[in-house]
């Protein structure tokens, strides 16, 4: 009985890691296109170019390790395992962000055309990387985990703190930017575009993409409420 539930468990993991993946090389294709990162991405990328002391991985790294350690007081007695192991996956999500960087550092889009398709692209491979991250419904990203204990917490709308979150990041990206570099650095229209296109996409795929469903089916009921739990965290799940 056991072995089946931990292979589904490794199966999920491996989804887990590919959306991630999927995550960094849209990250990267947004940068490459100059013309905005998305809410979540912004903040690291304009402490990368402001500061240049780390890595836009690494940056994405310490934020998300940052917004692990606000949940504590937040959640209290409710803080467990499920969010520290938030720690490994921003660890994973920021190196795959580098070595994704690095591997398209050649990409250099010089007309708004090729800067838009690379833009179109990586809203794309965002919003499938988050389908597959939802689909996993294993591990989340600390931004998220951040935002369902604000919203638990508080007992406002998930979606409400969610918008309220995504523009407090590209608030301060623009605070820092311009106070450090006196330009708007990393928010432009593909910033909006992103924070418009991204949820309503990962929602589609939901709707319509199932393919994933016997790989990673449910077998018992413990995690039958283990996935009702989860999905409670990302807005957008089929379910």
């Amino acid at each position: 009985m056991q072995q089946p539930i931990v292979s589904n468990y490794i199966k999920r993991f491996f989804i887990l890691f590919c959306g991630l993946a999927i995550m960094a090389v849209g990250v990267t294709f947004s940068i490459k296109a100059t013309l905005g990162i998305s809410p979540i991405s912004c903040f690291p990328y304009v402490l990368n170019q402001v500061f240049g002391i780390f890595t836009v991985g690494q940056f994405t790294t310490a934020m998300h390790v940052f917004f692990v350690l606000l949940q504590i007081p937040l959640l209290r007695r409710d803080f467990s395992i499920k969010h520290v192991l938030q720690l490994a996956v921003a660890v994973v999500f920021g190196t795959m962000i580098d070595v994704s960087l690095f591997i398209f550092a050649d990409i250099a889009p010089s007309s708004y055309l090729q800067q838009f398709f690379f833009l179109s692209l990586s809203i794309i491979l965002l919003s499938f990387g988050i389908f597959l991250e939802v689909k996993a419904n294993v591990l989340f990203v600390a931004g998220e985990g951040l935002v369902k204990a604000i919203s638990s917490t508080f007992s406002i709308d998930f979606g409400k703190v969610k918008v309220f979150f995504d523009s407090f990041l590209v608030l301060i990206s623009l605070i820092v930017g311009l106070g450090f570099n006196h330009q708007v650095i990393g928010v432009r229209e593909g910033t909006i575009l992103a924070a418009l296109f991204v949820g309503a996409i990962v929602k589609i795929l939901g709707q319509y993409i199932h393919f994933l469903d016997n790989f990673v089916s449910i077998k018992t009921s413990n995690e039958r409420r283990s996935t009702k739990a989860v999905q409670t965290i990302l807005p957008y799940s089929e379910e």
